[in-house]
């Protein structure tokens, strides 16, 4: 594992640990994406607290070690030839093309009976860097379907809103579905949402469009989404199902 600057890695039984010292009021421990172990602390806790606390922790993070690296299996095999990927109501089946060249030629591209998508790869890549280019391609894929849907329902729910936001970014988040900055007025949209039904996306939306309305998740907040969009909860459960793995 590869520290930070102000971190120092520690074993405690066996379990790498990386330890940062943050002006925090107590130890918080979480396991990352990649499998790895964090632990932030205040400067004043001793070392010996910390090592305690991982062990009154260990069942806990061996079950979540175990999680995210079966995630991080799952995950490579969405970039696998044939593998099916969601499509915001439908599933398109990947396939992959080599192209001795890729310049001037279009990587990523949807059949006409919107079924296969198709991915050009550099000749010669082992199956492991083919998934890995097939991910990057087919992320940047992605974001810009979710921005060609995002734009009219953006236009169409401000109009009636009576809000107007400044700039649209879409970006693939790990933990977000998306994200308003109230003074700038730009909303962000996570590209995982062309992996959910449509609904997902129309309800991130008018969330988003809500808060330069109400910038807290009060209940003023929550009568603006009950108005303008009245099966936000129905989207939540599907979104909360299907969390974004970034």
């Amino acid at each position: 594992m590869a520290a930070k600057p102000d971190a120092r890695p520690i074993v405690v039984d066996g379990l790498c640990v990386e330890v940062t010292r943050k002006r925090v009021r107590r130890v918080n421990l979480r396991v990352r994406p990649d499998g790895t172990v964090a632990v932030s602390a205040p400067p004043r806790v001793p070392l010996s607290q910390i090592e305690r606390f991982v062990r009154l922790k260990r069942p806990w993070i061996d079950s979540a070690v175990e999680a995210r690296l079966r995630d991080r299996g799952a995950e490579a095999a969405k970039w696998r030839e044939g593998h099916a990927l969601p499509f915001f109501s439908d599933a398109v089946t990947l396939h992959m093309e080599e192209g001795a060249s890729v310049l001037d030629k279009v990587l990523v591209r949807l059949s006409d009976d919107g079924c296969t998508l198709y991915v050009t790869v550099a000749a010669g890549l082992s199956p492991d860097e083919r998934s890995r280019e097939a991910r990057r391609l087919v992320r940047r894929w992605q974001a810009d379907r979710v921005r060609e849907a995002a734009g009219p329902l953006l236009e169409r729910h401000g109009d009636i809103m009576g809000v107007a936001h400044s700039a649209l970014c879409v970006r693939h988040m790990r933990t977000r579905w998306g994200s308003c900055n109230v003074r700038s007025r730009k909303i962000t949209l996570n590209a995982q949402l062309c992996e959910l039904p449509p609904i997902c996306l129309e309800s991130v939306v008018v969330h988003e469009l809500c808060h330069l309305l109400e910038p807290s998740h009060n209940a003023r907040f929550h009568a603006l989404m009950a108005h303008y969009f009245p099966d936000w909860r129905q989207a939540r459960r599907l979104m909360g199902s299907h969390p974004p793995t970034g």
